[in-house]
């Protein structure tokens, strides 16, 4: 596949992870960092608004004038789920049926996978000033970069310890502060 770009419906999500994995088996490089990838679904998303504002015209045939306020989402959400189970009768009603069926199409993602892409090079940023570019590199060119993440106090514990474990790679296995 060298030096293709890759493209698809839901690449990001399905495709490249399986390969990256295949890839990883077959004892073979694949590194991803190169290549444009081009995910038409992520740009039939962005086009197309998939918010609670843009659930709120689709299931309800309204706007959505409190937008934001707790109190208002709560509201526009139970009426949204109430109007997608009268769409969809196939909907599970169990909470534990209905949670099944929202996992199998959106996976919860931790907070590392939100920062981080795993290649065969290493964590590579997904956001961020640093989008595309490994970990262990930043931490060589702007550890200041590394240091912020590292003070932030919402940061998640597992994003810590892949920053930790870069700066103290760089430092020959010293204390990262």
């Amino acid at each position: 596949l060298e030096p293709c770009d890759l493209a698809g419906f839901n690449i990001r999500r399905f495709d490249l992870p399986m390969l990256v994995a295949e890839f990883r088996r077959a004892g073979l490089a694949f590194d991803v960092t190169s290549r444009r990838l081009i995910d038409v679904q992520a740009i039939f998303h962005r086009e197309e608004p998939r918010d609670l504002s843009a659930a709120a015209r689709f299931y309800l045939g309204r706007e959505h004038p409190e937008a934001h306020s707790a109190l208002g989402d709560i509201r526009t959400s139970a009426a949204v789920l109430a109007a997608q189970f009268e769409r969809y009768p196939h909907l599970p009603r169990d909470l534990d049926e209905l949670n099944r069926y929202c996992d199998e199409q959106m996976p919860y993602r931790t907070e590392f996978d939100r920062w981080f892409d795993v290649t065969d090079q290493g964590p590579v940023f997904r956001r961020g000033k640093h989008r595309g570019r490994v970990l262990a590199e930043v931490a060589a060119s702007e550890p200041d970069y590394l240091h912020w993440m590292l003070k932030a106090d919402d940061m998640d514990p597992d994003v810590i310890a892949a920053v930790r474990k870069a700066l103290d790679d760089l430092a020959g296995g010293g204390a990262a502060s």
